[in-house]
């Protein structure tokens, strides 16, 4: 009898503490699926826009958005395909079976 009105208290501060903190976090989401489409169109709209190089936040040390995927497929890219030899091992005859299969039940038009 002594611990009840103590225990009481307690349990009294304790939801009044964790219902502020769940208030704190804004209220129920009532529609779901309008509450992911707008989290997804918000970033894709981000994304697009680090893309195209108008994002807010550019990193100035470094590429970044297309800047960075335009540098990856003229420099580094078009520099490794420079390094392989397509024919490499591969004769004549390989190259025009190849094409030929290639066709089907259709001549090709300059083999």
């Amino acid at each position: 009898r002594d611990c009840l009105p103590e225990l009481k208290t307690r349990v009294n501060v304790m939801a009044a503490q964790f219902q502020t903190l769940l208030n704190s976090f804004g209220n129920e989401v009532v529609d779901k699926g309008q509450l992911l489409l707008q989290i997804i169109t918000k970033f894709n709209t981000s994304y697009c826009n680090t893309i195209d190089g108008v994002a807010k936040d550019i990193e100035t040390s470094e590429l970044c958005g297309g800047a960075r995927i335009c540098y990856i497929f003229h420099e580094i890219f078009y520099s490794t395909l420079g390094r392989i030899d397509p024919l490499g091992g591969l004769s004549t005859l390989d190259i025009l079976t190849a094409i030929r299969d290639a066709t089907g039940p259709r001549p090709a038009l300059f083999v």
